[in-house]
């Protein structure tokens, strides 16, 4: 009993110890394993198309392990499922077929009976559909990440962090980076940003940089001042974080941060059945909010004050008119407008400059009575009534469009008479050279 008893101790270490071992070398959840998120949606027709997703799936798996890419079909009609698989070009070969083999296993598990099936991965992404995609940009399904962390110096960050997504999205749109685009900046207090961003490669290289742009641009509306966000679409996913996340890795080591989904929406795809597409309230709220905020700061100024193209660099610019120059032009303007009317209205309203000095005429002589001034005649019309006051405003508009038709007239009469003038002198400069050539003495030859 006292060998028993001196035992048990022993006994109860060594489990401890293999207990942790077991632990300790238990495989981790990791990057090329673990999923992101996963889509599902619609049912299949039936077995033969249930059939067609097995063959889909079994066929993306080896393909896409060996080449990073594949795509696939089954079937026909009703039956017919495409799919494609595809893994971040920088990845090791390894990661790869881990990730592809899960991705694969996933859409089998949990969308079993669907016909639209997606799921991403960190390091991979796969789908089938009962509708051909392949080489169509779509970007109708959104999913939305953030870090919880803020960054320090949210503002000075904001500006960096968007400046790295900006040549991200550049860099992706351009043929020779095969859809995968990488940067990195440095930040201050030793902060590296790392920015990434990467499309299937059944899209065309301009699709690219647009969706991954598309990508950027939402950037701002969920993950304003955070420290790591990600956008992932069906075609192309952007991303940006405060520590290394993608191949060749630069050594450093940094928290990730815990992440937030947040938000699970279809922008662009009708819902089926079945399906909620309204976003939180306090996140619609925000994202309303932040859309006001810019069209404010940016679109309404520029509708306001629009900004002019920039002049020729030969053109010298002219000094800004101060108010007290601009108020001399807008007394100038009134004064010429009033001018314009001197023909139509009564002395009193004329300008200054337009009233002549005369002498006080006697209303009983034949000479000192006038017609009525054009405002004299409508005042007396308006207080006829309707019917008197509609042949008052014709005499008006008649009166005004007879004096624009005398000076279109004038200024037709005008330049015909200085185009004959002109003429005229051509031809009678060309009678001069003429006759000055005829009087030359002819010269003699050169011996």
């Amino acid at each position: 009993m006292a060998t028993a008893s001196s035992c048990s101790p022993l006994i109860a270490v060594l489990l401890l110890l293999v207990a942790l071992l077991v632990v300790a070398t238990a495989p981790v959840p990791c990057a090329a394993v673990d999923p992101v998120n996963t889509y599902c949606a619609k049912n299949l027709s039936g077995a033969p198309a249930q059939a067609s997703v097995a063959q889909v799936l079994s066929e993306l798996v080896p393909r896409a392990s060996a080449g990073y890419y594949a795509t696939a079909t089954a079937g026909r009609g009703d039956s017919a499922i495409w799919g494609l698989a595809q893994c971040r070009g920088d990845i090791p070969a390894s990661d790869c077929a881990l990730c592809v083999s899960a991705a694969a296993k996933q859409l089998a598990a949990a969308c079993r009976g669907r016909a639209d099936a997606r799921v991403w991965y960190d390091y991979c992404f796969a789908r089938y559909d009962d509708a051909d995609f392949i080489g169509l940009p779509d970007t109708g399904y959104a999913l939305i990440l953030l870090n919880t962390q803020n960054a320090t110096d949210p503002e000075a960050f904001e500006k960096a962090q968007r400046k790295v997504m900006a040549r991200v999205a550049a860099d992706a749109g351009s043929s020779g980076g095969g859809g995968l685009a990488r940067e990195t900046a440095r930040f201050k207090d030793g902060v590296t940003i790392y920015g990434l961003g990467w499309c299937t490669r059944d899209i065309a290289a301009a699709d690219c940089g647009l969706c991954v742009a598309q990508a950027v641009a939402e950037m701002p509306n969920y993950c304003r001042f955070r420290r790591g966000c990600r956008v992932l679409y069906s075609s192309c996913m952007a991303r940006y974080e405060t520590y290394p996340f993608f191949f060749p890795l630069d050594g450093q080591s940094s928290a990730a941060g815990d992440y937030d989904r947040v938000v699970n929406l279809l922008s662009l795809v009708r819902p089926h059945k079945g399906e909620s597409t309204a976003l939180p309230m306090g996140m619609k709220f925000r994202v309303v909010c932040r859309k006001l905020y810019d069209y404010v700061r940016y679109d309404l100024k520029e509708i306001a004050f629009p900004s002019s193209l920039p002049d020729p660099p030969h053109i010298k610019k002219r000094p800004k008119l101060t108010w007290k120059d601009k108020w001399s032009i807008l007394k100038e303007a009134t004064r010429l407008y009033g001018a314009s009317w001197v023909r139509d209205i009564g002395p009193d309203l004329r300008p200054n400059d337009y009233k002549k000095v005369q002498e006080e005429p006697d209303i009983n002589t034949e000479e000192g009575r006038s017609e009525p001034t054009t405002v004299e005649d409508l005042l007396s019309a308006l207080k006829g009534g309707a019917e008197k006051a509609k042949p008052a405003l014709q005499r008006v508009y008649m009166a005004r469009a007879s004096n624009y038709t005398d000076a279109l007239k004038n200024y037709v009469e005008s330049y015909k008479e200085g185009l004959k003038e002109h003429l005229e002198e051509e031809a009678m400069g060309k009678g001069h050279r003429q006759g000055n050539d005829s009087t030359k003495p002819p010269q003699s030859p050169s011996s």
